[in-house]
């Protein structure tokens, strides 16, 4: 049992890393559109920001300090992903206007 115990926590930061930057990707797309370059990259922080916050929480709760690296590049992929996708569709927006 612990070996499956360990494998699913092998798998599940690359998951976190990928999927969790598309997913925010998506919401920063989400919540970018209609809005004017800096608020839509302002708004996409502040839901990145505030994920990344309620998150770290929950996993300072149940995790060991081993997971730190893996987690900061979750972390880090997530808002940049957001900030990006934010910045795109205000991009668009403006060029099309």
């Amino acid at each position: 049992q612990d070996l499956l115990v360990h494998a699913k926590w092998q798998g599940a930061p690359i998951s976190s890393v990928v999927v969790g930057a598309i997913l925010m990707l998506v919401a920063g797309v989400l919540v970018g559109r209609g809005r004017a370059l800096r608020r839509a990259l302002m708004t996409a922080g502040i839901v990145a920001g505030t994920y990344v916050v309620l998150d770290a929480a929950l996993l300072a709760a149940i995790a060991d300090a081993r997971v730190l690296p893996i987690a900061a590049l979750s972390y880090s992929t997530k808002i940049a992903a957001a900030l990006l996708g934010a910045w795109f569709v205000a991009r668009s927006r403006a060029a099309a206007a």
